[in-house]
């Protein structure tokens, strides 16, 4: 058995990355591949000893039990997202064929692991940032002896050194089977990640990549030399200096696509010089929920202008209310050449809505149309297009009118969201309206300039 893990979850061109590695083979080679429209490779390392080592609990550091190993990464390889695969091979450097690996997928149950290289001259290639959830990647990873998660383990820590955080690998709720695409575990890269980079590179955009805590450090400020964040499928934990970077950007005329579902619902807090993220899910004293739920104090709608809170999740199965969205407002921008129509539904051969998804309070007019009603944090000038009734969902959190609501505000720059994880589900799986709204958020949010 072979697993390891970078050192650091992104770098630069022309920096060293050291991989710490456990192995049972003899030798153990490092396998690069860019993910792209596919997945390509770029470079190997040498053989390396093989060495097996214990897993550590899931809060300590594991880089001191795992072997380390240096790749030095070449000026010439091109920023974006890369996955290491862990080649084992026996004492004369041959393959072994009991490993099995698959070169073509990045599922990161495999002897696998993820960084980022990120573009050393922010937005000269690319307006569009791309951001990996790497801290909800962090939360659910199940790696660790006892084997433990921010859901499962005794303590509310995890680290950034162990293996599976980039990937997500085998996350704590990997029982609970996606119904509509069985090949990943849900809270993985290759279950929502892999598919709308590979939608986005395959239709020519220009992309760069960034994860968490890089979007959390903001070094150089460089959010600002882009145009567009996307923030795509599972997106739950973020820390306070991530959100406030985030909502400056958008301050100052950045544009956000939240192509994502149960966004900023749990605070993190970074711990060991930036190698560890923790959480405070206790209802202390006083208070009537978790002590680390954005909304105790800061609702997360004024950032995504919807909440966890007003929608749900479910589960297990199919959606029981089919899992497509009713257009509210067909003149809005975000429907332009669908050729939808208001009462319109589109989504639900491929229940785009869920399995968690987010929503505005909301009340509905003389005209039957959907408005905000603010109490919830949303802003006042959210303007809802399409919802999606949550009921009889196994996670329906409020009352009748609990429902996805996609929509967009504006604060200088653009914010707009589906308000489900798994929109790129549904993009990957071929609804047309999905891939043409798609592109019209996309080149509006790309063109906005607040």
């Amino acid at each position: 058995m072979t697993s390891g893990y970078p050192s650091t979850p992104s770098l630069f061109p022309g920096e060293t990355l050291f991989f710490h590695v456990s192995t049972d083979a003899p030798q153990i080679r490092i396998e690069l591949y860019r993910q792209g429209a596919t997945l390509a490779f770029q470079g190997r390392s040498a053989w390396f000893p093989g060495r097996r080592s214990r897993d550590l609990a899931p809060w300590e550091n594991w880089s001191k039990a795992f072997p380390s190993h240096a790749f030095p990464i070449p000026k010439g390889f091109p920023p974006g997202v890369y996955i290491a695969m862990f080649i084992e091979g026996d004492e004369h450097g041959n393959e072994l064929a009991s490993q099995r690996i698959d070169r073509s997928i990045a599922d990161g149950r495999d002897a696998k692991a993820l960084f980022v290289l990120r573009n050393p001259t922010p937005g000269s290639g690319a307006r569009l940032l791309y951001k990996l959830p790497y801290f909800t990647y962090c939360a659910y990873n199940a790696a660790g002896d006892p084997s433990g998660s921010l859901y499962t383990g005794p303590r509310r820590k995890v680290t950034f050194h162990r293996p599976g955080n980039g990937t997500g690998a085998t996350p704590w709720d990997v029982a609970v089977v996606d119904v509509y695409d069985r090949a990943s575990p849900r809270q993985t890269f290759a279950h929502w990640d892999e598919k709308l980079i590979r939608w986005l590179e395959g239709s020519g955009q220009a992309v760069d990549y960034a994860t968490d805590l890089d979007i959390h450090r903001n070094d150089g400020d460089f959010l600002s030399a882009y145009h567009l964040l996307l923030s795509v499928g599972h997106d739950e934990y973020w820390s306070a200096p991530m959100r406030a970077n985030v909502e400056s950007f958008i301050a100052r005329g950045g544009n956000v696509a939240f192509f994502s579902g149960n966004v900023c619902w749990w605070r993190v807090t970074v711990e060991d010089d930036e190698t560890a993220i923790s959480v405070d899910k206790t209802v202390h004293p006083g208070d009537t929920v978790a002590f680390d739920h954005w909304y105790r104090t800061l609702p997360e709608n004024a950032l995504t202008g919807v909440s966890y809170r007003n929608a749900g999740g479910q589960w297990n199965g199919p959606r029981p209310s089919g899992g497509g969205y009713t257009v509210r407002r067909s003149s809005s921008w975000v429907f332009t050449g669908t050729g939808l129509t208001d009462g319109a539904v589109f989504g639900e051969a491929q229940a785009v809505v869920g399995y968690e998804c987010d929503g505005a309070a909301f009340i509905l007019g003389r005209d039957r149309l959907p408005r905000p009603t603010g109490e919830d944090g949303t802003p006042p000038d959210f303007v809802i297009v399409a919802t999606a009734s949550v009921a009889g969902w196994e996670g329906a959190e409020i009352g009748a009118l609990a429902a996805a609501t996609m929509g967009y505000y504006e604060r200088r720059g653009l914010v707009f969201t589906a308000a489900t994880t798994d929109w790129p589900r549904a993009l990957e799986q071929g609804d047309p309206a999905v891939e043409r709204i798609t592109r019209n958020v996309l080149e509006r949010l790309l063109r906005h300039r607040g």
